[in-house]
């Protein structure tokens, strides 16, 4: 008797869970990093 209770949950199928979208934002543009460097001439900076 429990082994046909335990298997009554795999042929049971009162319901469906529709999977859910993953909530999307635009990405940053641009990113900007500063560094303080006394070292590398201005001829290397873009």
């Amino acid at each position: 008797m429990a082994d046909k209770h335990d298997q009554d949950w795999q042929t049971e199928h009162d319901f469906a869970v529709a999977p859910s979208k993953p909530d999307l934002k635009q990405p940053p543009k641009y990113r900007v990093i500063m560094m303080n460097d006394d070292y590398t001439p201005m001829d290397f900076v873009v």
